[in-house]
């Protein structure tokens, strides 16, 4: 699994970098080609140097877990951002 370690990174902010494409904020899993790959909805999901990001935010560890583990499921080639509230 591709997971990254990463501070949160609001949509603003992504927003400004004219390298950062494609920025869906709680809307269903699409790939780096916007093909729905999964009926989940990451918290946010964009593209940056031709790879595709997915952020998730959750409060409880063992489901940061479980929706990090579909989120790579459905896409392979993403990689997972995953922030647990509290830690």
């Amino acid at each position: 699994m591709k997971l990254a370690a990463s501070p949160f990174r609001s949509p603003e902010n992504l927003r400004r970098n004219p390298k950062v494409e494609n920025i869906r904020k709680n809307q269903v899993q699409v790939d780096a080609n916007g093909n729905v790959v999964g009926t989940n909805r990451p918290d946010l999901q964009w593209d940056e140097d031709g790879v595709h990001y997915n952020y998730e935010v959750d409060n409880n560890p063992a489901r940061s877990s479980v929706h990090a583990q579909q989120i790579q499921q459905n896409d392979p080639n993403s990689v997972v951002i995953q922030k647990v509230l509290g830690q």
